[in-house]
């Protein structure tokens, strides 16, 4: 006997708009620095996915009785990030800038929320994710790749460390979702998935490298005790860790001066100049943020104050705490670091449900820590938090307090 299919109903139709809006700006933001400029497009898809979120935040009831304290204390960050600043800036215009970023950044991250809370489930970011990474890939083979300063490669004009983080993000979101199909399905995820991890190797970029050793390594460590993933233990791992070296050994062979350059990118690190520079950059900011320990200076000043000062003067101080610190005081921090508090208390929750026999959310909170251990190293050597698509990826961390409270008892 047939069962008639059922027709989407609001729920489905308004799932698919706002994924398909989330994954478009996100792969628009992720681009829109490899060639031709993409802003045109990206505003008005952006635009509509956030009225599109704030419509389901109100028609499916999710606001304000599932919006926990999670979105609220990163509105409140976003709140103290662009108010001060508009009045003891030293660069106001530079401010101004970055502020209309930081809140187009948490209107993103509320669509993030509402697609969360609507399908109750990271799956669909997890998607956003590994399908942009899945564009890098196409652009890439296509002839897209190029080399920043001679030995750097990326896509076009893209920073190679933004390159290394989009892809970085699209590796994890194929590890996760890798685990959640069987058969020839599962094995689709690999291809991308290695070819992301030979484009964070190849970018050059020493802080997202430590990111991928850290991240992998905790996704090992939280998982090894999983009754559903020793098939992955057993043929997936030591098969994706075999063909990743041969991919490594091709382009060693094709381009051996590269292996050379990485390595020696590494001992810049140590080398007096550089070091002292980043240090020395460090301090100025800490300094900086001593003379305004409540608010800070504003957005994106580190490069008006650095000038003159330092040996080379920097656009950031390539350490995110505190940069956060200097640009939004300890306001600003706390409620930075409130949010990422109570988003990492349900994601801890969310992990230690899915240890029971039948995992209501599969392997997909695990990635997301290993995801979010990631980007922590990020925030060390780089600055993340004003890049758009970065903020988006924050906002995966607080819809674990979300997670947490529709999957099992709030902690």
């Amino acid at each position: 006997m047939n069962v008639p299919k059922r027709k989407p109903d609001l729920k489905d139709i308004s799932e698919c708009i706002l994924f398909l809006g989330v994954f478009s700006v996100y792969a628009l933001l992720s681009l829109q620095n490899a060639g031709p400029s993409l802003m045109f497009i990206t505003k008005p898809v952006a635009l509509v996915t956030v009225l599109f979120a704030i419509f389901v935040l109100f028609r499916f009831r999710l606001f304000p009785a599932k919006v926990y304290p999670e979105l609220w204390l990163l509105g409140l960050y976003t709140v103290l990030a662009c108010v001060p600043g508009f009045f003891c800036a030293v660069d106001p215009a530079m401010h101004k800038d970055i502020a209309v970023r930081l809140a187009e950044g948490f209107l993103l991250v509320t669509a993030v929320y509402a697609l969360t809370g609507l399908t109750g489930s990271p799956k669909a970011v997890f998607w956003a994710l590994f399908l942009t990474g899945f564009v890098f890939t196409v652009i890439s083979l296509c002839g897209g790749l190029d080399y920043w300063r001679r030995y750097r490669q990326t896509i076009g004009n893209l920073n190679p460390n933004h390159f290394a983080r989009v892809a970085l993000f699209a590796v994890f979101a194929g590890i996760g979702l890798m685990n959640e199909y069987k058969g020839w399905r599962r094995l689709a995820f690999i291809p991308v998935t290695l070819f992301c991890v030979y484009m964070v190797i190849t970018s050059g970029s020493r802080v997202a490298l430590a990111a991928l050793l850290i991240g992998c390594t905790l996704y090992i460590i939280l998982s090894r005790q999983r009754a559903d993933l020793k098939k992955f233990y057993r043929f997936f791992l030591p098969g994706c860790g075999i063909l990743l070296l041969a991919a490594v050994g091709f382009f060693l062979i094709r381009q051996p001066y590269q292996l050379y350059s990485i390595w020696k990118r590494f001992l810049l690190l140590f080398n007096g100049d550089t070091a002292s520079t980043r240090f020395s950059g460090i301090a100025l900011a800490f300094r900086h943020f001593l003379s305004r320990p409540i608010f800070g200076i504003g957005a994106y000043q580190f490069g008006a104050i650095s000038e003159g000062t330092l040996a080379k003067a920097l656009t950031h101080c390539h350490f995110d705490t505190v940069e956060l610190l200097m640009s939004f005081g300890l306001c600003g921090f706390a409620a930075y670091a409130g949010a990422g508090f109570y988003g990492g208390r349900g994601l801890k929750r969310i992990i230690c449900l899915n240890g029971c026999e039948s995992p209501k959310l599969g392997s997909l909170p695990i990635a997301l820590a290993a995801l979010f251990a990631a980007y922590i190293v990020l925030g060390i050597g780089d600055a993340t938090i004003y890049e758009v698509n970065c903020q988006m990826v924050w906002g995966f961390l607080t819809c674990s307090g979300m997670l947490n409270r529709m999957n099992g008892p709030a902690v």
